[in-house]
């Protein structure tokens, strides 16, 4: 059985470069939200996820993860402000 990565295999600076030249790719744009959290830098996730939203607010997946991470923070008490 194949195992595919959750997601291409792109890194920060291929994300930023798809993201210039399209700023509307969601794709590049979950995928360095997604790296972000990863690395724990919390603010550039929630930046990253809630540009999406501003193009598109019914984007599902931007919204659960927003949302998520939101909730995740609360729970250990992680300011934002």
């Amino acid at each position: 059985m194949e195992h595919r990565p959750l997601w291409p295999n792109l890194t920060i600076q291929d994300c930023r470069e798809r993201i210039q030249r399209d700023p509307k790719d969601m794709e590049a744009r979950l995928i360095l939200g997604m790296t972000y959290r990863l690395q724990g830098d919390y603010r550039a996730a929630l930046e990253m996820w809630n540009s999406i939203l501003e193009i598109d607010p019914s984007h599902d997946a931007a919204k659960q993860l927003v949302r998520s991470l939101r909730m995740e923070l609360m729970k250990i008490n992680f300011n934002l402000e």
